[in-house]
């Protein structure tokens, strides 16, 4: 099984998300190998998003983003406040285990940032998606449907989680 969530590094409501879903749904469901999750970042909330975002890019190419998007959210600044600078991002880079916070820094100014960045966006937009967080779900090789839970906390995704996943094992 499948799951995509759209996200913002600024948002309030992604960050609610992240801090009382998302590890549970790591722990039961992740690493017992039943789903997995793609993050997608849409930057739209302002400039500190689109920096947030293309260092999220740049920790990504060292295998590293799901580390570092906790640590935004666990660090969050109030929205468009311009918290997100580059000694705060150095400092973010340099609390994860195992980044080269020179090289992600290097990364994130590149065009490979951008272009992560543009891919996301246009994701979105196939997908209709238009706010954050939004998730895409589904059973692995088929398409996804847009899941729209009832709260950011753990038990409706895995509602809908255990419902695929019954459905797969049929």
């Amino acid at each position: 099984m499948r799951m995509v969530e759209y996200a913002d590094l600024q948002c309030p409501y992604c960050d609610a998300y992240s801090l009382q879903a998302l590890p549970t749904l790591v722990q039961d469901y992740v690493r017992a190998g039943k789903v997995s999750m793609q993050f997608e970042n849409l930057s739209f909330i302002g400039p500190d998003s689109v920096a947030a975002g293309r260092t999220a890019a740049a920790a990504a190419r060292q295998n590293k983003l799901w580390n570092f998007i906790n640590l935004m959210y666990l660090n969050q600044g109030e929205e468009n406040s311009g918290y997100v600078t580059a000694s705060y991002l150095r400092r973010l880079l340099g609390a994860v285990p195992g980044l080269n916070g020179r090289a992600a820094l290097s990364a994130s100014v590149a065009p490979s940032a951008d272009a992560a960045l543009a891919h996301a966006n246009a994701s979105a937009t196939q997908a209709g998606v238009n706010a954050t967080p939004s998730f895409l779900i589904g059973r692995a090789h088929a398409p996804l449907h847009q899941f729209q839970p009832k709260s950011l906390t753990a038990a409706p995704f895995e509602t809908a989680f255990n419902a695929l996943l019954t459905r797969t094992s049929r």
